[in-house]
Order: structure tokens, then C-alpha cells, then sequence
């Protein structure tokens, strides 16, 4: 683990070809842009060392969140290559589940779910297996806004039914997609208050673990910034919260490695060595990446930025290394406090 303060400091005499880049917590906190964010992302893209495409475990498609990136926050379509997010691999996992059900044949899927049962890892798990094991009617439920996650399931209707009662019996899967108040159970949830959302959602968990419902994680972060108001609960926890039932989640995004193999296929020829990643978070992007044979910057500023010094670099090494110990997690290649290029 080395200490840097731009990436000009190793894109100089480096192999990378792509740099893949979390988005929240590295470009921007939920709420304004972080320092250099910006700048970075341009100057990169005019250098022309490297094609920039960036790495979101946000449930949205990619397509959207280049919208929000401009409206909300200033960061222009022009200056990165392509959104690659886990949302898009939730909907391209779909719609092959719908290929496989409608069709009835062992379709060849460009994308393989990263499934578990409780600790237990099934590793990949195809389109065809799961239409095979889980899937009767395509009835499910969605944890989440219809508004916000629509484009997930809607290209996939009427083969797919969303079902507004969760404690219908004949629900084949649950979509995670954002924490919400739930129907039928106890006041409004708090998704800034761990046991809030615990107390809320634990009919609902006990119901769908007792029926075998499997859930398909749309976002695996757990908890991420939000501004002055803090971490956000997110659909990563309530899959954790399943898990520790012994339920079975299937995974798209960081740290699993669907995302990972999908884009070393797509932009590195399967070559790990070419592929550099930039993320805030050690249990997601630093994990996710090292376990992919990936090298990474872990940026300071993001997620565990109250639990770093900021300021002297070898205090900062040695409260990354206490932090991967804590969340036993490999360390990463590189530290720098933000996003810069030089």
C-alpha cells in the first residue's frame, strides 16, 4: 500500500488502459461535488491515457445516472466513456431469466448473478439455474418506488408481475432497491437508524426466509454517505439481514465479482493488469477489486473519511490498515485524500 496525491503520481509510468471509478463517494457525497472531482474526470479523458468508465452500485440504469450526474452535480457526459452500474447487470440479468422462462432454452447470458445462501457462497449463478430452482409464475416484489425502479422489471412485462403485497405467497423473488416504509408493518422506517430499520423490516424478512424467496440485490452498498445527514441505509443491509436468517441473495455490483468479470470482458480482454480502480469504501470497492486481482486508489474522503487523517500521509496508511483489519478486508494498492489528477 503506497500513499499518493494524484494519479499522475503512477498513470505516468503505468500499464492501465481503463480506470474504473465509483461514482458516490468519489465524484460526489449525495449532495455537491467533491473537491477536484470534476477536473479529474476531464482531465483524464483529455489526456488520453486512459478510458474512464465509471463503477456504480446504484440500482439505476446507467442512462439515468449520467442525467443526474450533469443536472445535480455538474459532471459532463464528455468527460468519462461509459456508466457501467449493478442496476444495469439486475436488468440485463432479467431480462435473461425471461429468455430462459419464455423460451425455454439455456441461454448463453453475458451476465451471471453472485449468489449466497446465509455465508454459504454458490458462486455464479446463471439465468437458466435460477429460472430452473426458483422461478413458477415471475410473480415478485419490489422493495423500493416504482418511479425510481421501474426500468429495472418494466421492458419485462407481462412475462414479469409485480405484486403489491408482500405476503403474497405465490411472490417467486424480491427486488432490493431502496429502503421504504413497508405495509403492514410497525410506523414509518428510519434509514439513517440501524435498529429503525431492523425493527421494520423483520416481519418481512422472517416471512420470505420461512417461504425460501430469494432475493435479488440491486445495490449490495449497505450503508453509504449522505450528506450532513449521514450513512443511508441501503438494499446491501436488508441482503445481509437475509443472510444472517440463511436466505438466499443474488449479487450484481461491488464487491461481487459479476461487475468485475463483466467489465474485464467488456473493456480489458479479460486482462486484470490493464484495469485500475478508484473507490471510498474498503468492504466494497477495495475488496471487490483486490479479490478481482485489480489494482486500487482508495480515496479518503468518501465513506470512512471521519475515521482517517486527511492530512499526514503515514497516519492515514495506518488508519486504512486498522480500518481492513477491522472489516477483514484485503488493503488497497494506493491511498490519496480525493479524487485529483495532478
Amino acid at each position: 500500500m503506497r500513499s499518493i496525491t494524484s494519479l499522475c503520481d503512477i498513470l505516468e509510468s503505468s500499464k492501465y488502459s481503463t480506470i474504473a471509478c465509483d461514482i458516490y463517494g468519489v465524484l460526489h457525497n449525495g449532495v455537491k461535488p467533491y473537491p477536484f472531482s470534476r477536473d479529474c474526470l476531464r482531465q483524464l479523458t483529455d489526456s488520453g491515457e486512459c478510458e474512464v468508465v465509471l463503477l456504480s452500485n446504484s440500482t439505476r440504469l446507467g442512462h439515468m445516472l449520467e442525467r443526474d450526474l450533469e443536472t445535480k452535480y455538474g459532471i459532463l457526459r464528455n468527460s468519462y466513456s461509459e456508466i457501467l452500474s449493478s442496476g444495469d447487470l439486475t436488468q440485463l440479468f432479467l431480462k435473461h431469466c425471461v429468455i430462459a422462462w419464455t423460451q425455454d432454452q439455456c441461454d448463453m447470458s453475458p451476465c451471471n448473478a453472485t449468489a449466497f445462501q446465509g455465508e454459504h457462497s454458490r458462486g455464479f449463478y446463471s439465468p437458466a439455474e435460477f429460472v430452473r430452482e426458483h422461478w413458477k409464475s415471475g410473480r415478485f416484489f419490489l422493495m423500493g418506488r416504482d418511479d425510481y425502479h421501474g426500468p429495472l422489471y418494466r421492458p419485462f412485462l407481462p412475462t414479469l408481475t409485480r405484486v403489491d403485497d408482500w405476503q403474497d405467497d405465490a411472490i417467486d423473488f424480491v427486488i432490493l432497491g431502496m429502503i421504504v416504509d413497508l405495509a403492514g408493518s410497525p410506523g414509518h422506517v428510519n434509514p439513517y437508524d440501524e435498529q429503525s430499520v431492523r425493527e421494520h423490516y423483520r416481519a418481512f424478512l422472517e416471512h420470505h426466509r420461512a417461504r425460501d424467496t430469494v432475493f435479488v440485490c440491486a445495490n449490495p452498498d449497505v450503508w453509504a454517505p449522505n450528506g450532513e445527514r449521514g450513512l443511508l441505509a441501503c438494499p446491501g443491509f436488508i441482503a445481509q439481514l437475509y443472510r444472517d436468517l440463511g436466505g438466499t441473495v443474488l449479487y450484481f455490483g461491488k464487491p461481487f465479482p459479476t461487475i468485475y468479470c463483466y467489465l474485464l470482458n467488456a473493456k480489458a480482454s479479460g486482462a486484470s493488469r490493464r484495469v485500475l480502480c478508484v473507490g471510498d469504501n474498503v468492504s466494497t470497492d477495495v475488496q471487490g477489486a483486490r479479490q478481482a486481482g485489480l489494482d486500487v486508489v482508495m480515496v479518503l474522503g468518501g465513506v470512512h473519511a471521519d475515521h482517517i487523517d486527511l492530512h499526514d500521509p503515514d497516519a492515514a496508511l495506518a488508519d486504512v490498515r486498522e480500518l481492513c483489519a477491522k472489516y477483514k478486508t484485503m488493503e488497497p494498492t494506493f491511498i490519496m485524500p480525493y479524487m485529483k489528477y495532478e
